[in-house]
């Protein structure tokens, strides 16, 4: 499957506005980013391992990557899952059932993901991101 439709998904369910719907949208739009990443990444050339443990390992690679668009996607992605955690299992916590709440937070991951796939699909942005987030892995031992 193409994790991208879990992102096609969450805009779909944006617009339904309702607080399940909203909920949803943010959840799915995480993890069409976070998958769409690590596929991106994979294809790379850049081991991504399955598991939870990989959520925070993306994003710190973005994010210390030192290319711009990547670390503020990095960061982003930090914050959306954030918002997904609540959208998820804080059932207390209305904020992620508004629409604009969840459509900000899905427009964002939109254009994040985006970025993502511009910087890779480009050859010498791909092959810079590729040797910046090498370097990043070398630096922390992994």
């Amino acid at each position: 499957m193409d994790p991208e439709e879990f992102l096609k998904l969450g805009e779909e369910l944006v617009e339904r506005r309702s607080p399940s719907c909203c909920r949803s949208a943010i959840s799915r739009s995480y993890y069409g980013v976070f998958n769409g990443t690590a596929a991106i990444m994979r294809t790379a050339g850049l081991p991504v391992s399955e598991g939870s443990s990989e959520h925070g390992k993306i994003w710190q690679d973005l994010l210390n990557s030192g290319i711009g668009i990547l670390a503020t996607a990095g960061s982003q992605l930090g914050e959306l899952h954030g918002m997904r955690i609540k959208a998820d299992y804080r059932m207390a916590n209305q904020i992620t059932e508004g629409h604009q709440t969840a459509k900000l937070w899905v427009t964002e991951a939109r254009a994040h993901f985006d970025a993502i796939k511009q910087v890779f699909d480009d050859p010498a942005q791909r092959a810079a991101a590729i040797q910046a987030i090498r370097a990043y892995r070398a630096k922390i031992g992994r």
